[in-house]
């Protein structure tokens, strides 16, 4: 058991040094600007100081939390990993807000977002647990298993065939040749292909536009035929 959490623990003790170098910051600012407790108000560089400690300290019960539950349910390891970068952003933002309001932002945002990824790990971890222990599946073994058998059946990249000797993979929408020189011919003579398609088509459309055209004129000429035939009918008719 104890295998199991002692790199968590490690990061624990690690997250409490840091808050107690953050408060050993906070009175030896205080001794340095003349602000005496309780008063929390002074020089902005004080106030800086005090209000780093303050946010580091309000954020740091959920880290511990988020840390333990991410640990015990999903991975010790990367737990660790995520804590160890969590206390290095929240150091980082403390020197940052202490020189100046502007350069906390980009620790801020960093320290923000390896916390977010250990909830999302935790959360995981929690309800891989609640199928385990409820419906009897284990999600993530389950997922391990799948990449396994995927590998194992050789489906993790493009499709393969052999025939005749020869492997083709099927790439951007044709089978290809494993050989480099057999590849680079199949792959030519798709391209001739194509360009042979291509104008094919340009010539059949090229038939259909005439073909249009023969239509209309042909059409042209039957209607001016009728009407020549109307007008002779008429021509011809006895007088009264």
């Amino acid at each position: 058991m104890i295998d199991q959490v002692v790199n968590i623990a490690a990061v624990t003790v690690l997250g409490v040094l840091e808050q107690a170098y953050f408060s050993l910051q906070v009175i030896y600012a205080r001794r340095k600007y003349s602000v005496s407790p309780p008063s929390t108000s002074g020089p902005p560089e004080f106030e800086r100081v005090f209000r780093a400690q303050a946010n580091c300290s309000e954020y740091f019960p959920i880290f511990i939390t988020i840390l333990w539950v991410t640990g015990l349910f999903f991975s010790q390891a990367i737990a660790s990993l995520c804590g160890l970068l969590y206390l290095y952003g929240r150091l980082m933002y403390f020197q940052g807000y202490s020189e100046s309001a502007h350069g906390r932002l980009a620790p801020l945002y960093f320290s923000a977002k390896v916390l977010w990824v250990m909830i999302g790990l935790s959360a995981v971890g929690v309800l891989n647990s609640m199928c385990q222990l409820y419906l009897g599946l284990d999600t993530l073994q389950y997922l391990s298993d799948y990449n396994s058998r995927i590998a194992a059946l050789g489906l993790e990249g493009p499709p393969t065939l052999s025939l005749s000797g020869h492997a083709f993979t099927f790439l951007e929408g044709c089978w290809v040749t494993s050989n480099p020189q057999e590849s680079s011919k199949s792959r030519s003579l798709l391209n001739r292909l194509r360009q042979k398609e291509q104008a094919l088509e340009e010539e059949n459309n090229a038939l259909k536009l005439h073909l249009e055209v023969l239509m209309d004129m042909l059409t042209e000429s039957i209607v001016q035929l009728q009407g020549q035939q109307q007008q002779r009918g008429e021509g011809r008719r006895p007088l009264p």
